[in-house]
C-alpha cells in the first residue's frame, strides 16, 4: 500500500482548511475550494476513498509536496 492510499474526503478537507483553502460551493458530489493566493480551484469528491492519482493532483494544486501533505494530515 502506498503513502496516499485510503484517504477519506474529510481527512483531505482538514488539510485544505489548515492550509487556508475555503469551501465555496458544492456541485453534485464534489466540493469546490479556493485559496486567496492561488488562481486554481480544488475539486474534492465526496466519495471514499479519494483515489491516489486524484489526491496527487489536489496536492499539486495546493503547492505542496506529498511529504508536506502527509505532515499536515498527521497533525
Amino acid at each position: 500500500m502506498g503513502q496516499l492510499d485510503g484517504f477519506a474526503p474529510r481527512e483531505v478537507r482538514r488539510v485544505l482548511e489548515r492550509r487556508g483553502w475555503t469551501h465555496i460551493r458544492t456541485t453534485g458530489s464534489h466540493q469546490i475550494d479556493e485559496h486567496p493566493d492561488s488562481p486554481d480551484l480544488v475539486s474534492l469528491p465526496n466519495h471514499d476513498p479519494v483515489r491516489t492519482g486524484l489526491l496527487r493532483g489536489i496536492i499539486r494544486k495546493m503547492w505542496l509536496s506529498v511529504n508536506a501533505f502527509l505532515e499536515v494530515a498527521r497533525k
